[in-house]
C-alpha cells in the first residue's frame, strides 16, 4: 500500500490576499492529484502534483512541509510509471524536508535527533507524533519503490525503519506496525522467488542473522539464502498475524485471511527447501 499526503500544515507568515489565494490554489491542485490517484488516473495525478509543487515552492518556500507532502505524492506517482530513480529522489527530498522541519519545531531542551543518514530516530525526543508518522510514511513508500526495483535489502531496511518509528509512536501492537511487517514479508518472499537476485544483495540481508561457514556459503549460497528468505518472510507474517489477533480482527477478514494463506504457502515451500 502507498500513503498519500493531503494536509496543508504550513502556518501562513502573511495575511496578504495574494498569498492566501496562492496557497489555496496549491492545495486545490494537490487535492485534485489525490482525487485522480484514487481513481487510478496517475498521469493526471502527476500533472496536478507537479503544478502544486511549483506553486508551493514559490509561495511557501522549498523547505515547507507542504512541499514535502507533494514530493511524497509525486514519488508514488512516478513509481506507478516504473520511474524508480526519480521516485526515490522525490522521497529523499520529502524525507529531508520533513526531518528539518520537525527538528526546527522541537524545543531545544528536547534535543531532538532524526538522522536520515543512518536511519535512526529517537521518538522519545520528538514532540509530535504526526512528525514521526510522516517520516515513517516516507520510509514505507521508499521501501515500495526499492521492492519494485528488486533492491530487496534497501526495501527491507526502509520497512524496518518504518516499523521502528511506528512502534515508538504507537507501541508494538498497532495496525500500522502489522502492515509494515506484512510489507517486509512480501519483500522477503519476492526475493526468495526471484532467481535474478544478486548474491551480494542476499548476503547483505542475511549477514546479521546467519552464521554460515565460508565453505557452506560458497557451496550452498543460492539454496541456503532462498531458504532463509522464506523463513524470514514467514516470521514477518506470523508477527503481523499475532498483532491482528490482538487487535481483534477476525480470521475471516480479507487482510487477515490473505496472511494466513501466505503462511501456509510458505510452510509448504520451506519444507521443499529442507
Amino acid at each position: 500500500s502507498t500513503c498519500l499526503s493531503a494536509p496543508a500544515l504550513s502556518d501562513s507568515p502573511s495575511s496578504s490576499c495574494f498569498f492566501q489565494q496562492s496557497v489555496t490554489i496549491g492545495n486545490k491542485y494537490n487535492a485534485r492529484g489525490i482525487h485522480y490517484a484514487t481513481t487510478g488516473e496517475w498521469k493526471k495525478a502527476l500533472f496536478y502534483w507537479k503544478d502544486a509543487l511549483e506553486i508551493r515552492i514559490q509561495v511557501l518556500g522549498k523547505m515547507s512541509i507542504d512541499v514535502a507532502d507533494t514530493c511524497n505524492n509525486i514519488g508514488i506517482a512516478l513509481g506507478k510509471f516504473q520511474r524508480h530513480e526519480e521516485a526515490l529522489t522525490a522521497f529523499h527530498r520529502a524525507l529531508q524536508i520533513q526531518t528539518e522541519y520537525y527538528q526546527s519545531h522541537t524545543n531545544e531542551s528536547d534535543h531532538n535527533e532524526i538522522n536520515t543518514a543512518s536511519g535512526s530516530i529517537d521518538a522519545d525526543r520528538v514532540t509530535s507524533k504526526r512528525a514521526c508518522h510522516l517520516i515513517a510514511t516516507t520510509y514505507h513508500n521508499m521501501g515500495n519503490i526499492y521492492q519494485q526495483s528488486n533492491a530487496y535489502y534497501n526495501a527491507i531496511q526502509c520497512y524496518r525503519e518504518c516499523e521502528t518509528i511506528l512502534k515508538m509512536i504507537y507501541g508494538p501492537e498497532h495496525l500500522e506496525v502489522a502492515r509494515s511487517l506484512v510489507a517486509m514479508g512480501h519483500t522477503y518472499r519476492q526475493a526468495a522467488a526471484d532467481e535474478t537476485s544478486s548474491k551480494e544483495d542476499l548476503a547483505l540481508s542475511l549477514k546479521s542473522n546467519l552464521a554460515l561457514s565460508v565453505q557452506r556459503y560458497e557451496h550452498n549460497i543460492r539454496d541456503c539464502c532462498y531458504s532463509y528468505y522464506y523463513e524470514d518472510a514467514k516470521q514477518a507474517y506470523v508477527d503481523a498475524l499475532r498483532i491482528f489477533d490482538l487487535l481483534g480482527l477476525q480470521r475471516s477478514n480479507p487482510e487477515v485471511k490473505s496472511i494466513i494463506d501466505d503462511i501456509i504457502a510458505l510452510e509448504n515451500r520451506i519444507k521443499m527447501c529442507l
